[in-house]
């Protein structure tokens, strides 16, 4: 055999000795790497969902928490906000003697809900229950407030009375 033979059947013998190789071996050391790159993936997303478990958990003690101190349920807002109105009327001594159905008005971003209700008594007493309806609950903004004196003619009484607007955006 001169050497260009033996050099052509070496090169031959490598060839089919590679594919024998990688058929064997290689390929499925490729398809394991990629199998593994794929649960390590896996693994970090998995680790990091504990982590984002426990800040939810977290926010939603938080959330309740502070529902809870501003006395809101489970219910419509429209009701939370009547019980509130009731409980704060009565605290300063004032009657609650209208509280009308809540006007929606749909606009093209959002959904704005006004409440109208009519309240008696004295001044000091109706803008602390405003301020504390306004800046301590979330029911929204007053945009409309008016006061009147009126007359009981029959009693000679003269009282206070104080119609409210409150817009909330919802």
């Amino acid at each position: 055999m001169n050497s260009k033979r033996r050099f052509f059947l070496l090169i031959i013998g490598a060839v089919v000795l590679f594919l024998i190789s990688y058929l064997t071996a290689i390929s499925k050391t490729l398809t394991l790497r990629k199998q593994y790159r794929s649960l390590e993936k896996e693994a970090f997303l998995n680790k990091d969902v504990s982590l984002q478990f426990q800040v939810i958990s977290k926010k939603q003690v938080y959330y309740d928490s502070i529902l809870q101190t501003m006395n809101l349920t489970d219910t419509s807002l429209e009701n939370n906000f009547l019980k509130t109105l009731n409980a704060e009327s009565k605290k300063g001594q004032l009657k609650l003697k209208t509280f009308n159905t809540p006007h929606l008005f749909l606009s093209d971003d959002a959904k704005y809900v006004s409440y109208d209700f009519t309240l008696e008594g004295d001044f000091i007493n109706m803008m602390k229950l405003l301020h504390k309806i306004e800046i301590g609950g979330t029911f929204g903004v007053i945009t409309h407030l008016d006061f009147k004196k009126e007359t009981d003619f029959r009693t000679r009484k003269k009282s206070l009375t104080s119609r409210v607007l409150i817009q909330s955006v919802q």
